[in-house]
């Protein structure tokens, strides 16, 4: 998947330490836990991460909180879309980049 600011591709080091992050975070409640994904992408105007799910198509676009401890409720933020969900809603907002 091609991406276009806002977001940024990642890789190397700082995609390793951004997924150690969220993988802290994440609390057996959560949405995302004990789910298979993988790093895609992040926004480089706020905490946000891209994720995409190995067994399916879907991404997941997630807000870090930088605590370093799993979090509680809703946290960290998460927001599951399809492909077609997400390039639509990138698209818009590099309209207005």
């Amino acid at each position: 998947m091609n991406l276009i600011e806002p977001w940024q591709v990642l890789d190397g080091d700082e995609k390793l330490k951004l997924e150690n992050e969220l993988r802290k975070e994440i609390h057996y409640n959560h949405i995302l836990f004990n789910q298979d994904f993988i790093l895609v992408g992040k926004r480089i105007d706020r905490d946000d991460v891209l994720l995409k799910f190995i067994d399916n198509d879907s991404l997941a676009v997630v807000h870090l909180t930088f605590k370093a401890s799993p979090e509680e409720g809703p946290w960290p933020s998460t927001r599951i879309l399809s492909v077609s969900e997400f390039q639509k809603e990138m698209n818009t907002e590099n309209e207005v980049w």
